[in-house]
């Protein structure tokens, strides 16, 4: 099974200069436990702002125009989304669409998410200045099969869903 993994605005922002706009302990703690022994895709710039890398027990597959295919340890370098695709299904019965934003929305223009795992924090993300914000259009057609009650956090509210993206 395919997932998309996000948090997300109520403007639909899901970062700004490549980092999340929120800190939220259980957003954290909610994510590990769904893509804990899985195989996780991302992109160059989500790797590059982990601030722990590799994603320790889960398969870290990054997808990078510019790199020579390889694999250390549990990091696998690819060229294109469509073999970060197939070395997860390899190795993987979950695999999780972890971001940023082109992995987003590469993932849902192919059609192959079974399931979004989302963080829907009520909050409107402004741009300042030149900030560069990072946005997710979500599917019209889903199915909502949980929600959380809301939680606060650092004053922010929020609250878990999921979605099945193949009814």
């Amino acid at each position: 099974m395919v997932f998309l993994i996000a948090a997300i605005s109520d403007n639909n922002i899901i970062g700004v200069q490549n980092k999340l706009p929120w800190k939220l302990k259980n957003d954290l703690r909610w994510f590990k436990l769904h893509t804990l022994y899985g195989a996780v895709i991302m992109g160059r710039k989500t790797w590059l702002s982990l601030p722990k890398k590799p994603l320790v027990n889960r398969l870290n597959i990054i997808c990078s125009r510019n790199c020579t295919e390889k694999i250390e340890g549990n990091v696998v370098w690819v060229s294109s989304f469509e073999r970060a695709l197939k070395k997860a299904k390899f190795y993987s019965r979950h695999t999780y669409i972890i971001g940023g934003g082109e992995i987003f929305h590469l993932a849902l223009a192919n059609h192959v998410v079974d399931t979004l795992i989302l963080t829907r924090v009520h909050k409107n993300i402004e741009q300042k200045n030149s900030d560069k914000l990072i946005d997710l259009t979500l599917p019209t057609t889903k199915q909502l099969i949980y929600r959380s009650v809301d939680q606060i956090e650092n004053k922010i509210k929020y609250h878990f869903e999921m979605y099945n993206l193949k009814i």
